[in-house]
């Protein structure tokens, strides 16, 4: 035996490399089959060696089969932000398969993601002989996932500005009532955290228990027709005060024949207090019309007549309904129609205080009373939009006046006849008192001017 040869033996020669055509038949015929798939499909050995390009895997990363065979993998379809090789090698081994998605790129530089799915394929005796990889392109679906992702964040945040707050109500074939969403914007509704509130028990528990049946007839109706609900209606706050809230909504129905209703729930309590208020103010002004003895009306910019209260019948014979749409010159005296339209255009063009004039109004007798009107413009008040105007009558105040006048005209005659007999009486006295002292008699009548001699 050569010495050398046992004391020198030869180095083992390194197994050639792997071939199509030294694969696996299975792994052939496993190629034929997978090449009628429109996703990438590729197989590499252990060492990440590729032995299978699909048809799939050209069009998707733009490389040729004959470019990459038995090269690494990762030269040609690697993600571009890998994890550590050998330890996902071993991870994968171990386990069997790995699904995920990558971030990956085309041979024009052009990026995509990937839905990918490795399985560790085996040899005749079982052993791990290599990896088959699909790749499916999801950039379109990463794409619209990324423009609902930013839409969610965008309705989000309009949901948490808007005043009051979005919510889903849900009644089923029973006629079950739920609430399976509020936006945050329901803390300020009900004064409570979210993390204290059960939606469906909080908006049906703390409603008042006047409206529960008006609530539940209303959306009953609604539900019938499918078209739009609204309602206004109390909450009790943990304190006790008494919230208005109103709630409207567009129905919806499901495949299991229940309900949605999509909506927005506002506080009104404001507006229910401003309303109160000014139904009040209403009221309160209805019965001092009604228990005025003036006549009250509202005239249009134009002087058309929108409201004659019911003290104009006893006042001038006709009634307020047959004034209504009439203009203030058809009662007024032509001698005094030129003021009287010029009061009310001063009136209408002041409307920081009220106006002023006496005239003559007509009476269903065609006879003519003379009246005092005090207007003043609320056109601009939307709750008004119109010219109020107060008539009296003031015959009587005229006919005192009157009367007066003439009373203080006798007396001013009166007065003047005294004078003139008081003047003529001390005349004769100065002339009885000359006289006496020509005749060297005593003056009769001394006075200042004349002292007793």
């Amino acid at each position: 035996m050569d010495s050398s040869a046992s004391t020198n033996p030869a180095a083992p020669e390194p197994p050639p490399p792997p071939t199509l055509e030294s694969a696996d038949e299975p792994l052939r015929l496993h190629a034929q089959l997978l090449a009628c798939v429109r996703e990438s499909v590729v197989a590499s050995d252990l060492e990440g060696r590729i032995l299978y390009w699909g048809p799939g895997a050209e069009r998707m990363y733009g490389y040729k089969t004959a470019e990459v065979l038995l090269k690494p993998y990762r030269n040609f379809a690697g993600a571009i932000d890998p994890p550590d090789e050998a330890t996902f090698r071993r991870e994968l081994l171990a386990r069997g398969y790995w699904e995920g998605q990558h971030l990956q790129k085309r041979r024009n530089g052009q990026t995509f993601w990937t839905e990918t799915h490795i399985s560790v394929f085996t040899d005749d005796q079982g052993q791990p002989a290599g990896f088959v990889g699909i790749d499916r392109d999801i950039s379109g679906h990463k794409q619209a996932e990324e423009k609902l992702r930013i839409n969610l964040e965008r309705l989000q945040d309009i949901a948490a500005n808007i005043p009051g707050a979005i919510y889903q109500l849900q009644t089923g074939r029973t006629g079950a009532l739920e609430v399976p969403y509020m936006s945050s914007g329901c803390e300020a509704l009900f004064e409570r955290s979210v993390a204290e509130m059960d939606f469906t028990g909080l908006l049906f528990d703390r409603m008042h228990v006047g409206d529960h049946a008006l609530f539940e007839h209303s959306l009953a109706a609604a539900a019938q027709k499918l078209e739009r609900w609204s309602l206004e209606f109390r909450i009790a706050l943990p304190d006790g005060r008494t919230k208005w809230l109103r709630a409207s909504a567009n129905p919806r129905k499901l495949a299991s024949g229940a309900i949605l209703w999509n909506g927005v729930l506002l506080d009104v309590t404001r507006l229910k207090e401003a309303e109160e208020a000014r139904r009040e103010s209403e009221e309160r002004f209805r019965l001092l019309v009604k228990n005025s003895s003036d006549v009250i009306a509202v005239l249009d910019a134009a002087g058309a007549l929108k409201y004659v209260s019911p003290a104009e019948e006893p006042f001038s014979g006709f009634r307020a309904e047959d004034l209504i749409g009439k203009s203030f010159r058809d009662v007024i005296h032509p001698d005094d129609l030129a003021r009287t339209l010029q009061a009310f255009q001063d009136t209408v063009a002041q409307p920081d205080r009220p106006h002023r004039i006496e005239c003559r109004h007509v009476h269903k007798t065609q006879s003519w009373i003379p009246v005092e009107i005090v207007g003043q413009s609320f056109l601009s008040e939307p709750a008004v939009k119109g010219v109020i105007v107060s008539v009296r009558d003031v015959s009587e105040r005229q006919q005192a006046e009157g009367e007066k006048a003439r009373q203080l005209d006798e007396l001013r005659r009166w007065y003047a006849a005294t004078l003139g007999r008081e003047g003529r009486i001390s005349e004769l006295k100065r002339e009885v008192n000359v006289r006496a002292r020509r005749l060297g008699e005593p003056i009769p009548y001394p006075s200042a001017e004349e002292p007793a001699p």
